[in-house]
């Protein structure tokens, strides 16, 4: 591609159009919430009530509202396997 950044989703490294990377509508949706886990794959919708909990138990100051994702390096489920340190990421969705 002539040197240039080949745009891919954030989460799940589908390819797009252009070079700027974004989040596909399958991972993200700008009027709901989504938690990715990168080990095992899982995903799940968060409630508002569910990510402000999340959101303090990491201490993350994210903006209000829907469209909020997140990809962990591991979750609760897959947690007891993962023997590297949590990073996580996260992005918000605009309509």
């Amino acid at each position: 591609m002539n040197g240039k950044h080949q745009a891919k989703c954030s989460v799940c490294g589908i390819k797009g159009k252009g070079e700027k990377d974004f989040i596909c509508e399958n991972c993200g949706d700008p009027e709901k919430n989504f938690f990715h886990c990168g080990r095992c794959g899982n995903v799940r919708e968060f409630s508002e009530d569910e990510l402000i909990k999340f959101m303090k138990d990491f201490d993350i100051i994210l903006p209000p509202g829907p469209g909020i994702v997140i990809k962990s390096s591991y979750c609760d489920k897959c947690l007891k396997q993962s023997d590297k340190g949590l990073h996580i990421d996260f992005w918000k969705v605009r309509p």
